[in-house]
């Protein structure tokens, strides 16, 4: 966890947790639910994510498309469940 600009050294920013990790280590922590965000900060990151592999895509760096795409997904995924919560179709205790 990412402390980042918070004042409060027993606080952390689970913005900040989910865009200075690994790839391997950011898909980890979103499945495990280690690091939790809101809805809104999962669409800026998801948003920034898909931005940066449209952009990467056709240049000629080693980028990659596996790990941006697993990423990408499990914010959308995120998002979705987060919504689906939010109106009532599952509830998180159960799961």
């Amino acid at each position: 966890m990412y402390q980042a600009w918070c004042t409060d050294k027993s606080t952390y920013d689970p913005l900040a947790s989910i865009f200075w990790q690994t790839e391997g280590g950011l898909i980890r922590d979103i499945l495990s639910e280690s690091v939790m965000c809101s809805r809104a900060q999962m669409i800026a990151f998801g948003c920034t994510w898909y931005f940066w592999t449209i952009i990467t895509y056709g240049t000629n760096v080693p980028s990659g498309l596996f790990l941006p795409g697993m990423i990408i997904g499990c914010a959308m995924g995120e998002i979705y469940a987060k919504t689906m919560m939010d109106m009532g179709y599952y509830d998180e205790e159960h799961y």
